[in-house]
């Protein structure tokens, strides 16, 4: 799995996020702030899609639609794609809505 960048302060927080059973809503713009926290970086925009890349060369393209939720499913894709777990996806997730 990918090295992320741990969240300081947040590792019992994130300890009960691990029981979350559905994805939360997540428009575009605030999947790329959460990936941005993460370490990712930013390598290019394209009309409404923004593609992002880690140290490690993890990359993903992420659509930004008018503040729209993403899908489930390409949520679901998106950490797929980036070699997160699901319970590690929870976890970052719990910490970065309380910082």
């Amino acid at each position: 799995m990918t090295e992320l960048k741990p969240i300081p302060s947040c590792e019992q927080k994130g300890a009960a996020a691990a029981h979350i059973e559905k994805f939360p809503s997540v428009s575009g713009s605030e999947l790329v702030k959460f990936l941005e926290s993460l370490g990712y970086r930013v390598t290019r925009t394209r009309g409404s899609h923004v593609r992002l890349v880690s140290e490690g060369g993890q990359a993903t393209t992420i659509p930004i639609h008018a503040h729209r939720e993403l899908p489930k499913g390409l949520l679901h894709s998106i950490i797929h794609e980036l070699k997160i777990t699901r319970t590690d996806f929870f976890k970052m997730w719990a910490c970065y809505e309380k910082t």
